[in-house]
């Protein structure tokens, strides 16, 4: 079963290295283009724009290339400008993709019990949003838990959870400030929550090899989207992208939700993916096609300033994922009541942890919906959240 052809290609890959200063975004760009008009697009782009210049030795071009070159911009706005409904790019700040994965890896499994309840009220946005912002004005307690969690899953890497705890462990904490007491909900539940890495960091089958990894998540993003234009997809990725050597976990990871047609192919919200085919990038005009959007898209969000970024952003948001992993500031907002609501949340957690670890009773959570639901008085609905 051939498919519709998704082609795929990312940029500002780090892999599992998410802290990286010098590559704080990972692009991941798709489009359903089919090769015949993808082929014309690049030829007549190397014409209009005298791309000849710009061409690698084996004669393709590179996104990363021209997105840092005058002509190479206004070429790549013009591609873009006549493929835009062919295009779908998913954006990761990594430093608050990392704050979602402690806040993932630590948290959820212990408010897994009502989940529905959490999530509704925003409560995980509020939580991996304090993190990002205690990362981002480097309270130092949060910034060294972070990376000590960060460091449990690298690959190859054997170190425990030791060393997070440890630090954690370590001096004084302060109540009233929302990123420190998450903190103290770790170190009030650290038995379960190390309990909980261990199994997930399990390295004798490797899975710290992708538990911080971006792509096999962009993806699955990626096919759901496409899912709702095509029935029969076939991804196409680039042989030197970070999907060849994570290929083995695709069919599992991606469609893991999925279930099996009768003839055994997996069948994805909707719509059957076969296996990914890698190819040669200076191969694939689709491939190319899909460089040029992740590149640009790369550059754009790491020189905002630029009025070649301020244009594609702002003439690109139809194409952009609405499920990027960016941060959205009202979620910590002091002026926010519903912010105010989680952070009381937070406080009644720690304290129902202090009596020897998370229990949450029915008690609790109707304590939790009432915080939710009933007015604040005056003096505890804005201006009291502080990091």
């Amino acid at each position: 079963m051939k498919g519709k052809n998704i082609y795929c290609d990312e940029a500002g890959f780090t892999g599992a290295n998410l802290l990286d200063v010098n590559q704080p975004y990972f692009t991941f760009a798709t489009t359903d283009i089919d090769e015949d008009a993808a082929r014309e697009l690049l030829t007549e782009a190397v014409a209009k724009f005298n791309l000849q210049s710009f061409r690698a030795p084996n004669g393709e071009l590179k996104g990363a290339v021209l997105a840092k070159e005058t002509e190479g911009q206004k070429a790549l706005e013009w591609i873009f400008e006549q493929s835009r409904d062919n295009l779908y790019v998913t954006i990761h700040d990594k430093l608050f993709a990392t704050a979602g994965k402690f806040f993932d890896l630590t948290f959820e499994p212990l408010l897994s019990a009502y989940k529905p309840f959490f999530f509704t009220r925003n409560f995980h946005r509020f939580a991996v949003t304090a993190i990002y912002l205690g990362l981002k004005v480097k309270n130092q307690k949060m910034l060294e838990a972070v990376r000590d969690f960060h460091t449990i899953f690298q690959p190859k890497n054997l170190v425990d959870g030791a060393a997070l705890q440890a630090t954690i462990e370590s001096g004084v904490l302060d109540p009233s400030s929302a990123v420190e007491s998450i903190l103290y909900l770790w170190k009030l539940n650290e038995k379960q929550i190390l309990a909980e890495y261990d199994k997930v960091s399990d390295k004798s089958v490797g899975i710290n090899k992708w538990t911080l990894e971006l792509s096999l998540t962009s993806l699955h993003t990626s096919l759901d989207y496409w899912a709702r234009k095509h029935t029969v997809m076939t991804p196409v990725c680039d042989d030197s992208a970070p999907l060849w050597e994570l290929q083995s976990l695709v069919g599992e990871k991606v469609v893991g939700t999925s279930i099996e047609g009768e003839d055994g192919i997996r069948v994805f919200n909707g719509a059957t993916v076969n296996p990914i085919v890698f190819r040669k990038s200076h191969e694939s005009a689709g491939i190319q096609i899909a460089d040029f959007a992740a590149s640009a898209f790369y550059y754009a969000f790491n020189n905002r300033a630029e009025p070649f970024a301020d244009n594609l952003i702002n003439n690109s948001l139809s194409q952009i994922n609405p499920g990027s992993v960016m941060p959205v500031m009202e979620h910590f907002d002091p002026e926010n009541e519903q912010a105010m609501r989680n952070h009381i949340t937070l406080i009644a957690l720690v304290e129902n942890s202090e009596r020897g670890g998370l229990s949450l009773t029915p008690h609790l959570m109707e304590v939790l919906d009432l915080v939710h639901t009933v007015p604040l008085p005056d003096d505890l609905r804005v201006g009291k959240l502080r990091l």
